[in-house]
């Protein structure tokens, strides 16, 4: 048995069929005869002409239709939304309220005063990011058009993803507090988070996070899901820069993310001094080469290079790097270790990496040992082994998802038996408890010291 729906044209007639196992009946509906179907008390009859929205249509003679009320649960509908006004909302309502209060003082003129300084020439320069207000803006960028909206992000090298409204609060986000800079986790580009995971509007005040980046060494997208705290913040660009200008801001973009990464390259400006020399040193005789090796392992450490804290596995870098650069100066020889080895981090850069693995982690407290995978991933990624780099991520995400503290007592049971937490294996459960035992994880110990003496 199978419903019809008939519909009579000028020289045609058109039919179109479905089974009633397409509907969500009762089962006693389904596996009765036509003649119990239509006499069934819940199958109603009615003439044909008289068509109603949600039920279905069943052909009877040629002037009746059978319509089916009550036997298919209710469509669904999709509830409508109930949320407070959006922050945009809220600053038109704000603007349109500033400009009546102004009609109201000056006259009508100040209305199409207002209305015309709100027009934006994208070739014009903004305000200074510090003296301009949300509302200033708003008034300034809330009128765009997508397209000019993604330009200015483009501009800027941020995403451009998200609705019109997105794109609104992400350019007076830059406009207010300066461009966002790289993820110094993964290069990936930072952005301003006002929806979660459903589309849904999240409330104020928003966090910056990255989603991830296109690796090189696994070739492959590498998701992040770092959060920022305070993210590091480069100047604003307002209206379209030439090419010259494009070169310039990429350079800068780089450095930005590479001096977060602890590296260092004279090529972006960066130029190291020191007050060493060589010039009572007979640097054909092997004790005043040590020496030399010693003097420039000593500016090292003045200039926070990244080296080994033991001096006997340091100064054979270091002497290694000399050897090898005869005819270069001490500073020059300085310099080539920054490049070389990198720049530690400072204590308030490393407070800072420290604070945005705790913004990413719902107790802030599980964001040490978060930060120990990340670094773990990071080290498999550069050695081309995505596998076990995704393996840390996954177990990232679900350290962060966590809403109670990792201790020692707790950490193995989260890798197996009932208390297992998912993307969480047994080899990094062990890795955490042994993180919550000694403050260190052995295995990130080695890749560090492996990186050094590469």
């Amino acid at each position: 048995m199978k419903t019809e729906s008939v519909s009579e044209g000028d020289d045609r007639v058109f039919a179109s069929s479905r089974h009633l196992q397409c509907f969500n009946l009762p089962k006693s509906h389904k596996t009765m005869s036509v003649e119990e179907f239509l006499s069934s008390p819940e199958v109603t009859v009615h003439p044909k002409e008289k068509k109603k929205t949600g039920v279905i249509e069943i052909s009877k003679e040629d002037t009746h239709l059978a319509l089916i009320e009550g036997l298919s649960g209710p469509r669904y509908k999709k509830p409508k939304k109930t949320d407070s006004p959006s922050k945009v909302n809220k600053l038109k309502a704000e603007l349109e309220d500033k400009k009546r209060k102004a009609e109201e003082d000056d006259g009508s003129d100040s209305g199409n005063a207002t209305k015309k300084a709100r027009k934006l020439d994208l070739g014009d320069d903004a305000p200074e990011g510090s003296s301009m207000s949300e509302l200033d803006a708003y008034e300034r960028y809330g009128k765009l058009k997508a397209d000019d909206l993604k330009d200015i992000l483009r501009w800027n090298d941020q995403k451009l993803a998200g609705k019109k409204e997105t794109l609104v609060l992400k350019v007076m986000d830059c406009a207010m507090h300066g461009r966002l800079s790289r993820c110094n986790d993964c290069g990936g580009k930072v952005e301003l988070k006002t929806m979660d995971e459903k589309g849904e509007q999240l409330e104020e005040p928003y966090v910056h996070y990255c989603k991830g980046n296109f690796n090189e060494d696994v070739q492959a997208f590498v998701q992040c899901g770092l959060t920022f705290k305070n993210p590091t913040r480069l100047p604003f660009i307002s209206k379209k820069p030439s090419d010259e200008e494009s070169e310039t801001i990429s350079a800068e973009n780089k450095a930005a993310y590479e001096a977060g990464q602890g590296k260092f390259s004279q090529e972006k400006g960066g130029k190291l001094t020191s007050n060493i020399n060589f010039d009572d040193l007979d640097l054909s005789t092997m004790g005043d080469k040590k020496e030399a090796s010693s003097r420039l392992l000593q500016a090292c450490r003045d200039s926070n290079i990244k080296l080994p804290a033991d001096d006997s596995e340091a100064r054979p870098l270091v002497g290694k790097l000399f050897l090898q650069n005869p005819g270069a100066t001490p500073n020059e020889l300085l310099n080539l270790c920054a490049a070389d080895f990198g720049i530690a981090k400072t204590v308030e850069q490393e407070t800072a990496v420290g604070d945005n693995y705790a913004a990413s982690c719902k107790v802030a407290e599980n964001g040490p040992i978060y930060g120990c995978l990340s670094q773990l991933a990071s080290f498999y990624y550069k050695e081309g082994n995505a596998n076990a780099g995704n393996t840390y991520k996954k177990a990232m995400k679900a350290i962060s998802e966590l809403e109670y503290l990792i201790t020692s007592e707790n950490a193995l049971g989260l890798g197996k038996n009932k208390t297992k937490v998912k993307d969480i294996g047994k080899g990094t459960a062990e890795k955490m408890k042994e993180f919550m035992d000694t403050g260190k994880i052995q295995k990130l110990e080695e890749k560090k010291a492996a990186a050094l003496s590469h």
